[in-house]
C-alpha cells in the first residue's frame, strides 16, 4: 500500500518493443503542480525512454540468442546420444559437457 501520494504533476511516455507492443511506461511524477512543462524536457524524456527501449530490446535479443544456442547444443547432445555407442564414447572424450551428460544421465542448462 503506497497510500496517498498527492501527485500533482504526471507525464508518461510509453515503452514500445520492436514488435510495436507496449511493454511499460517511463513516468515522471511530482507532488508539486506544474503549469508549464517545457517541450525540451518532454523531448529529453522521450530520448530517455528510447534508450531504455533499446536496452530492453538488446537484453531480450541476447537472451533469445543464448536460448537458441542452448537448444542447438541440446539437439546435438541428443543426436550424439542416439548414435552408436562408439560415437558416444569418442564424443564424451572430446567434450566435458557431453561427458557430463553421459555420466549423470541428463543435462539441463539453465540461465
Amino acid at each position: 500500500e503506497m497510500g496517498n501520494l498527492a501527485i500533482r504533476f504526471y507525464v508518461e511516455v510509453p515503452l514500445v518493443d520492436s514488435a510495436g507492443e507496449c511493454i511499460g511506461a517511463l513516468i515522471l511524477a511530482d507532488r508539486t503542480p506544474r503549469v508549464e512543462f517545457p517541450i525540451s524536457c518532454l523531448f529529453e524524456l522521450i530520448q530517455v525512454a528510447r534508450g531504455l527501449q533499446e536496452s530492453i530490446q538488446t537484453s531480450r535479443d541476447e537472451v533469445s540468442a543464448i536460448n537458441q544456442s542452448i537448444n542447438k547444443l541440446d539437439a546435438e547432445f541428443l543426436r550424439v546420444e542416439s548414435g552408436s555407442s562408439t560415437a558416444c564414447r569418442a564424443s564424451s572424450k572430446e567434450s566435458p559437457l557431453i561427458a557430463s551428460r553421459f555420466s549423470t544421465g541428463s543435462f539441463a542448462p539453465t540461465i
